[in-house]
């Protein structure tokens, strides 16, 4: 645009314009500024989290025997699929179809069958997460006594390294996606 200018012609000079210009650049240096102080500070963020999760990684590599993680992740997990599956404790409400869905997904929680339509109907909250930490840890020493103890840890071991691989994963999908959206705003 400026380059069909002629050399020969005068320049625009005025005390406004040039104060406007000025004012304009600054705000979009401002803004530039911004945008990676921000950026600086959620790869800081992104950066602890996964020192974090290096750092109990590293532990799991380290350590003979999980099995205590494990039985904790999996009440933790139970704990947070039944409160964010199961609303309410009034199943009477709920329609067959429903229940027949939460059964499902318990079970494909669970990976196995561990609960029909009718047990379901019989327990609350509390009782459904107290049946499934009892069914899955019966399950999981049932499977520690049916195979060599040092196979069993190696077991618990891939299983808790893959979770934390596999939320890792996803959470920094998820750090990535909040990143793109709090630049777009």
């Amino acid at each position: 645009m400026f380059a069909s200018i002629p050399d020969d012609e005068p320049l625009i000079e005025s005390k406004m314009l040039t104060n406007r210009i000025n004012s304009v650049q600054k705000q979009v240096e401002g803004r530039n500024f911004d945008i990676r102080k921000h950026v600086l500070e959620y790869d800081d963020v992104l950066n602890n989290h996964r020192m974090v999760i290096y750092s109990k990684r590293n532990r799991i590599l380290e350590q003979e025997n999980v099995h205590e993680e494990v039985r904790e992740m999996f009440e933790n997990q139970i704990e947070s699929f039944i409160e964010s599956t199961i609303l309410d404790d009034n199943y009477d409400r709920l329609e067959a179809e429903e229940i027949e869905k939460m059964s499902e997904e318990i079970n494909s929680f669970a990976n196995f069958e561990i609960i029909n339509i009718n047990t379901l109907r019989k327990k609350n909250k509390q009782e459904l997460k107290n049946y499934l930490n009892e069914n899955l840890l019966k399950k999981l020493e049932d499977l520690k006594n049916s195979i060599k103890e040092e196979d069993f840890f190696d077991f618990e071991k891939r299983l808790f390294l893959q979770s934390i691989d596999e939320l890792w994963m996803r959470h920094i999908d998820d750090m990535a996606h909040l990143r793109e959206e709090v630049a777009f705003e």
